[in-house]
């Protein structure tokens, strides 16, 4: 049973309620003279064994949280002139696997489509400007996101105030573990894509490496001065990465889990680690930090394979738990140095380097 009421001061309904559905669902166009145009929030939370719903083309808002919880509703039709996809309005739809938002949709809400595990591809209205935070959480199949040029933003967990940067984060991907591209269009004026890794529109940030790429071994390109934070985040296929010398900046958390990466090689032009930046890189082996002066919180945490890293005589700042549980690590320090005081009050293992 689907309840109805006409929307006050429009010639206009919406859907308010149900229960006892039917695993087909067909909403009507018009409630008493009136075009259903709102399917209300929450309407049909929770309906754990509805499987089809038809939505007339009347439908122009699908309000927050209005088909949350619905596990196994695996077809829905998105209403050609649809405008708005309010908030987790399909968040734990865990069967659901549309990949086209039509293009007269203008705002989809924060975490929208959060925890839909069977959608796979996802192609964006072009009316869309913003992406807002968590929209595709832990979209675990999702490979592929086409980001049409319209988009200004994509925000995410961290800037979530700052909505009027135009600068797109890689948080926005959150725990997309099988995305293997972004696209954008050719002509987008903000952002490009160079095999499917996304960078700002001038090459110069790297934005984006897909968490399933193909491929064991990326160069960055040597136009870019800037890798984003959580860039490679969650990546399970890269063993090598080479930085060039034209970086200068990376950010907090940039290499974060990937666990079988085995070498980095270092930009000589990075003088500073964020925090986390290669935290849980649980097969890291090889990384040179020679030109490195600054190193914040964790930055090594849980590279349990690493077994040596020389710390360089120039490095004035580290921080604790730089180096926990990192079981085989043993440090080479240079005599008199900061580094070996710090690791003298942190009880790190360490041998001393000649001068």
């Amino acid at each position: 049973m689907i309840k109805y009421e006409a929307i006050e001061g429009k010639a206009e309904a919406k859907v308010i309620d149900s229960s006892n559905l039917d695993m087909l669902v067909e909403i009507p166009t018009l409630y008493e003279g009136f075009p259903i145009t709102v399917i209300g929030e929450e309407a049909m939370m929770e309906y754990d064994h509805l499987f089809s719903v038809w939505l007339p083309k009347t439908i122009r808002t699908i309000e927050t949280s209005a088909f949350e919880g619905c596990g196994l509703l695996q077809e829905i039709n998105l209403p050609e002139y649809l405008k708005e996809i309010q908030d987790y309005a399909f968040c734990n739809c865990d069967s659901l696997n549309i990949n086209i938002i039509p293009d007269h949709v203008e705002y989809l809400g924060e975490g929208a489509f959060a925890y839909c595990h069977m959608m796979q591809e996802m192609i964006l209205s072009s009316q869309l400007k913003v992406l807002k935070t968590n929209t595709f959480q832990e979209c675990y199949a999702l490979a592929c996101l086409y980001v049409s040029e319209a988009i200004e933003n994509i925000e995410d967990n961290v800037c979530e105030d700052e909505t009027h940067l135009v600068k797109v984060k890689a948080e926005a991907f959150d725990l997309c573990r099988k995305q293997e591209a972004i696209i954008v269009n050719v002509d987008d004026p903000l952002y490009t894509t160079i095999d499917g890794v996304l960078y700002n529109k001038d090459c110069t940030t790297l934005i984006r490496y897909p968490a399933n790429k193909k491929g064991d071994t990326f160069v960055i390109p040597n136009t870019v001065t800037k890798i984003e934070r959580y860039a490679f985040d969650h990546n399970y296929e890269l063993h090598k990465v080479i930085i060039p010398d034209s970086v200068t900046t990376i950010e907090t958390g940039a290499f974060q889990f990937c666990e079988r990466i085995v070498e980095i090689q270092l930009s000589k032009n990075v003088h500073k680690l964020p925090s986390e930046a290669f935290i849980y890189c649980s097969d890291l082996k090889a990384i040179d930090i020679f030109h490195v002066t600054e190193m914040e919180d964790t930055v090594f945490y849980s590279c349990q394979s690493i077994e040596e890293l020389t710390l360089p005589k120039g490095l004035i700042k580290m921080d604790i738990q730089e180096f926990d549980e990192c079981p085989k690590l043993i440090l080479k320090v240079y005599k008199d140095s900061y580094a070996l005081k710090f690791i003298k009050m942190h009880k790190w293992k360490y041998t001393i380097i000649d001068e």
